[in-house]
């Protein structure tokens, strides 16, 4: 049957236990159909690559998604270069010095200790400070950074706590390895006015949450030299502009600055910067100083010195000295500076025409706590009297002796004293000068005590009164300049004669008192002696004596009527007292000084005794 063929077919087709293991038909070079339905060996491996790769791409991704994280982060607390020129005077705060104590004055400069209250708003350095809306904040200070999302700035702003908190000292070290520039900002091409070194590192204190109070300031001390490199006359001007203004405003540059981070942490060494050709405008308010007035208003140096005291005395026989003390405030008095000035400064007094008075030096100073400052000098008059129209100690001894005050400069000066300053020092005080009031003393003194003329007579000749006599006056300088050795040459008075004592009224040629009926006025000086006088109660008191013979004594237009009841009272009382009362001029020779001094208008008031003498002619005499 044909099904059963089929069936017996395929059964023979089956393999038996009897069949050989390989049947007859088999050809070792055939090749072997693969079912992928059938398991092998190998696909378990491909399976784990697969699993593998797949895994590693990603981690990878991961990584390289942690990595670009972590390089946008750290790359989002980076300044801009806008960012950078507006930072410095932004996240930088400072306040003027809580204190500056002068270590040492050196031949090149001045070696300070200066604490000042500074610090770094980390926020804003960072651009992680927080803003609410657009109008806090300078956007222009900060750039982009602090503009993202919520969560972005709130990671920004975790990480910069993080971050910070692993450092060992909160604060930023500043180096600087060549010097500081310090130029007015107005001129910051020309050469500077200090140049500064700072040899040690400055750590800038960090500060997170810092607000606008600056209460957050820390104080950070350092050592400075401090090389003055300005003309006297040009920081005197900066200083009273500055003072007009009521802020310094300087422009501060240094070739190259170097920051580093605290070292202590791995990542500390990524935080080193150094950066070339810095500047910095440093604007900082003026504080009120003890003594001076308030910065905005005009700084008049003459209105601080008060001249205490001063004399004027021979030395020996060639010099004629001068010492003084003055007082002036002491505007460093809050910072107690404890600083001695061992070396004497010279200087040059001279009138407001330029020619020279004195040579003076300083005495040593203290400056600290104290509210004023005693200064002392001492030098020498160095006038010259030998040219009339010249000479500066001549007008200022007239003006003086009115009780006016004499206007002069004190400048300084290059030559050295006898404990001498360093050599920078020397080198400036030629551009200083500073205008000041030498005030005159008040009342004005009277240097003429008293006068009267001895063995007085009167003639007549052709019509003309004449007087004869001896000029007696006891001169005796003010208390500062008693110990002055002068010598009276010359007299030439200018005096009203007066029938009895003279009145407090002016002596006026013009209008004379009314018992005033004479006049007597050389033309020219009368020759003249001097001596010490001999009374214990005015040891400094000089006896002038000059003869006057046949000197003009002219009877006031309508004082005849006075004139002759003086007459008659001399020729027939036997004597009448006279008044004098008028101005004087002396020429003086001070010992020490060349030339000769002519002091003029000195105020005069006497009484002289005209004894018992009748009128006579010149033929009589």
């Amino acid at each position: 049957m044909e099904p059963s063929k089929r069936k017996g077919k395929a059964r023979a087709a089956q393999p038996s236990e009897t069949d050989s293991l390989l049947g007859s038909s088999y050809q070792a070079d055939s090749p072997v159909e693969y079912s992928p339905r059938t398991p092998t060996a190998a696909r378990l491996p491909r399976q784990t690559c697969s699993f593998l790769l797949t895994a590693g791409l990603v981690i990878f991704s991961f990584i390289f998604t942690a990595m670009l994280f972590v390089l946008l982060l750290g790359y989002s607390f980076k300044p801009s270069e806008s960012e950078m020129a507006t930072l410095p005077n932004t996240a930088f705060v400072y306040s003027h010095p809580d204190s500056v104590q002068v270590l040492n004055i050196t031949d090149h400069g001045v070696c300070v200790n200066v604490t000042v209250r500074m610090g770094i708003d980390a926020d804003l350095a960072l651009g992680t400070k927080r803003y609410d809306g657009d109008s806090d904040g300078d956007p222009t200070s900060r750039g982009d950074r602090g503009q993202g999302v919520g969560w972005w700035e709130w990671i920004r702003r975790w990480t910069a706590r993080q971050a910070l908190a692993q450092l060992p000292q909160q604060a930023i070290n500043v180096v600087f390895p060549h010097h500081i520039a310090v130029h007015r900002v107005e001129h910051s091409s020309a050469a500077p006015l200090l140049s500064v070194r700072v040899n040690q590192s400055i750590p800038v204190p960090l500060v997170l949450d810092a607000d606008d109070s600056k209460d957050w300031l820390k104080p950070v001390s350092f050592l400075a030299f401090v090389e003055p490199t300005f003309q006297g006359s040009d920081m005197l001007h900066y200083l009273q502009s500055w003072w007009m203004q009521g802020q310094v405003n300087v422009l501060v540059s240094v070739q190259s600055v170097a920051v580093s981070l605290p070292e202590g942490v791995w990542w500390s060494k990524y935080g080193q910067l150094e950066k070339q050709d810095l500047s910095l405008n440093v604007k900082m308010d003026i504080p009120h100083l003890n003594g001076l007035p308030r910065p905005g208003h005009q700084l008049n140096l003459s209105e601080l010195v008060h001249l205490d005291s001063y004399h004027l005395q021979t030395i020996g026989t060639s010099a004629l000295g001068i010492n003084a003390s003055a007082t002036l405030p002491n505007p460093f008095a809050e910072y107690d500076l404890g600083l001695d000035i061992p070396f004497a400064l010279p200087f040059l007094i001279s009138l407001s025409d330029g020619s020279a008075m004195a040579r003076v030096t300083t005495s040593p100073l203290r400056l600290d706590s104290a509210k004023a400052l005693h200064l002392s000098l001492e030098g020498e008059i160095i006038a010259n009297l030998m040219h009339r129209n010249t000479s500066s100690l001549s007008t200022f001894l007239q003006r003086f002796l009115h009780g006016q005050d004499n206007p002069i400069i004190v400048s300084g000066l290059k030559v050295p004293a006898a404990n001498p300053p360093p050599q920078w020092i020397l080198e400036v005080l030629p551009d200083v000068a500073v205008s000041l009031t030498f005030p005159g003393p008040q009342p004005p003194p009277k240097v003429i005590k008293s006068v009267s003329i001895e063995h007085m007579r009167i003639s007549e000749r052709a019509g003309q009164f004449l007087a004869s006599g001896t000029v007696v006056a006891r001169v005796e300088l003010p208390e500062t300049m008693q110990k002055i050795q002068l010598d009276v040459k010359g007299v030439a008075p200018d005096v009203l004669v007066y029938n009895g004592p003279a009145g407090d009224e002016d002596a006026d040629p013009d209008e004379p008192p009314p018992n005033a009926f004479g006049r007597i006025n050389p033309e020219d000086f009368l020759n003249s002696t001097t001596a010490p006088s001999d009374d214990p109660l005015h040891p400094y008191a000089i006896i002038v004596t000059a003869p006057m013979t046949n000197v003009p004594l002219q009877v006031l237009e309508g004082r005849d009527g006075v004139f002759r009841n003086f007459a008659s009272k001399v020729v027939f009382k036997g004597g009448a007292e006279a008044g004098i009362k008028g101005m004087a001029s002396v020429k003086v020779d001070l010992k020490g000084v060349p030339g000769r001094a002519t002091l003029e208008d000195l105020p005069v008031t006497g009484e002289t005794w005209v004894g018992r003498q009748r009128l006579s002619s010149a033929e009589d005499h």
